[in-house]
């Protein structure tokens, strides 16, 4: 681990087997860049870089987000479920882009959002870089408020285009959510369906977002490029009997003013009642693979085990 300036913030760099991974705690937690082998796959919304937003002194939270806007600032961070409760329609300013106090130690960083005022929630955010490559991140919510709420984890991931998002489903499971948020248009993306994986494509600056139920936690993204194809995994808990905000356990959105993609997991819908926490893990793997890999070979090759498209 080192410390580093990067786009401008201040961060923390771990290194391992081709990987090379950078959070900043000073903007809502966030990793915010994630490379192989020297090719960055996450996203930065360049034109807020090195800005660190001071919210002690904020009393008026939904005119500072008015005046602020919907900002991306990029990177993987945990936003709180369900959308519809967000003040002004965007995320918490607290938790999305407060500084989080952080501690290190070897190979993990812990980070620890203050306690936000709109929503009585706490963040913490623990990611460890193993020696093989892969990154555990660890994300838990408690309620420091007065009342009992519902909520639910959510982890939002921005790539950079172009990806093709696999996802462990049928094409009966998924939807695109135009039919149910008038703000996104109908589109021309074709969703395939192969041996249990369906395929959304996310190359160019149509905007989209499809979401459903998966058969098993995980999410395969290709990058398919002249040398070969780079494969980013994400596997994680699900369970198919609990109920999930946005009827999601995965979604995947497509923006259309930059050049970005969001591969997005749910944990399941809680009820936390003051002091109650609630926590979600998932477990990340970047590999290079021939050009033409299929999204069940990524997932046998890089986890040992076989996905029957079930």
């Amino acid at each position: 681990m080192e410390k580093i300036k990067i786009y401008g913030w201040n961060g923390y760099k771990f290194s391992a087997q081709g990987v090379v991974m950078v959070v900043t705690p000073e903007i809502g937690g966030r990793i915010i860049s994630l490379s192989y082998e020297g090719t960055e796959i996450f996203f930065v919304q360049k034109e807020f870089a090195g800005q660190v937003l001071d919210f002690s002194k904020v009393s008026a939270f939904r005119a500072e987000k008015r005046k602020l806007g919907f900002r991306v600032w990029g990177g993987d961070k945990t936003w709180v479920a369900p959308q519809k409760d967000w003040w002004e329609g965007m995320p918490p300013l607290e938790l999305d882009a407060g500084s989080y106090p952080e501690s290190v130690y070897d190979n993990t960083i812990t980070m620890v959002s203050p306690v936000c005022r709109e929503t009585g929630l706490q963040i913490a955010r623990k990611v460890t870089l193993n020696s093989d490559g892969s990154v555990h991140l660890g994300q838990e919510i408690t309620n420091k408020g007065n009342e009992t709420v519902y909520k639910g984890i959510w982890n939002v991931t921005q790539l950079v285009r172009p990806f093709d998002v696999y996802v462990p489903t049928t094409k009966d499971k998924l939807r695109s959510y135009h039919h149910e948020d008038l703000s996104l248009p109908d589109h021309r993306i074709m969703v395939d369906e192969v041996n249990g994986w369906c395929c959304i494509p996310c190359r160019d600056n149509q905007l989209f977002k499809f979401g459903g139920m998966v058969n098993i936690g995980a999410i395969v993204s290709l990058k398919r490029e002249d040398n070969g194809t780079l494969a980013f995994l994400k596997t994680f808990d699900i369970d198919n009997d609990a109920e999930y905000f946005h009827q999601s356990a995965v979604e995947v959105f497509n923006a259309l003013d930059h050049d970005y993609l969001e591969v997005e997991t749910h944990a399941s819908t809680v009820c936390l009642r003051p002091g109650q926490a609630c926590s979600h893990g998932q477990t990340w793997r970047l590999k290079r693979f021939p050009k033409d890999v299929t999204p069940d070979q990524v997932f046998e090759n890089m986890t040992g085990t076989t996905y029957q498209g079930t």
